[in-house]
């Protein structure tokens, strides 16, 4: 990647609907209230990319008021899209290095997470890149990228999230809103 440092954001809390595929749901009252109070954490002047999930759309409009670009790159970890009781305990295994049945293969996840980063980069030019994704495929790329303990980190992510990136110190550190 050819910058140091970049804002990325976890999408709000979508409305969970058992019957519908999660990369379909979209933000309720509350991930909307919550997304914008994100606003004030990142600057005017960036290039801001998503996820074409509508969760992560709606988090990027709210969080700066403009539409992002869309990056079908940036989409969670593919897996069955049914609704599953164990995600949790699942996504905990995957973030650990199992391979769990009908899950992206990790590599591939952190190979295009990458692959997106530099490209953006490149267009954000001397723009802050801002990046509007989801928890379990930003983790894996953070992990990998930072050498953190995927579990431990996407544990501690809220719905939804601002996190500082930084290649050069290899750190992560949270942006917190101001109330």
């Amino acid at each position: 990647m050819t910058s140091e440092a970049f804002t990325l954001v976890r999408h709000a809390m979508p409305q969970q609907v058992p019957d519908e595929d999660p990369s379909t749901w979209r933000l309720g009252p509350e991930g909307v209230a919550a997304a914008r109070q994100l606003s004030s954490v990142v600057p005017q002047d960036t290039y801001l990319v998503a996820s074409p999930e509508p969760k992560a759309c709606a988090t990027a409009l709210l969080v700066t008021g403009r539409e992002p670009a869309l990056d079908v790159r940036l989409v969670e970890v593919r897996r069955p899209s049914r609704w599953n009781s164990a995600h949790r305990s699942d996504a905990r295994r995957y973030l650990s290095g199992e391979s769990v049945i009908g899950w992206e293969d990790q590599d591939d996840v952190i190979r295009r997470i990458s692959e997106s980063l530099d490209d953006h980069q490149e267009r954000a030019g001397q723009r802050r890149l801002v990046v509007v994704g989801h928890g379990i495929s930003a983790t894996l790329w953070v992990a990998a990228a930072l050498g953190l303990d995927a579990v431990r980190w996407w544990k501690s992510l809220r719905f939804p999230d601002a996190w500082e990136i930084d290649l050069h110190t290899l750190r992560a550190h949270r942006i917190e809103a101001v109330a």
